[in-house]
């Protein structure tokens, strides 16, 4: 047997493998079915941005989705939470813009500009 350290799990909790094991093969198929598809769906003529918003909103809406039929109450905020929550946001925001602004500008860039050792 691999000589691998033990991680004590949580005093009173069963441990399951098993059930780790799935979420593990279930991971690795979809993000190998990821790709499959989203070729396909950017060859139908949708924008990368119209993907990864559609994916990032799916993603959102399936686990709000599940914590709200198997654990509704880790949905709820508390104050202290609360500035988290909204640096996180801002910050989410200012990354998009961003993006928005390199995707803008990238185009009319030389290629030494943007670090491309071909140049």
């Amino acid at each position: 047997m691999a000589d691998v350290a033990y991680i004590r799990g949580e005093a009173g909790r069963e441990r399951r493998p098993a059930v780790g094991y799935a979420m593990v093969i279930a991971a690795a198929l979809l993000f190998a079915l990821n790709g499959t598809v989203s070729k396909v769906v950017l060859q139908s003529g949708i924008s990368s941005l119209e993907l990864t918003r559609g994916r990032a909103t799916g993603a959102f809406l399936g686990c709000a989705l599940v914590l709200a039929l198997t654990r509704r109450e880790s949905l709820r905020l508390t104050r202290r939470e609360l500035p988290y929550l909204i640096v996180f946001g801002i910050a989410g925001c200012m990354y998009l813009v961003a993006l928005g602004i390199i995707h803008v500008l990238a185009p009319r860039l030389e290629p030494a500009q943007l670090g491309d050792a071909r140049a």
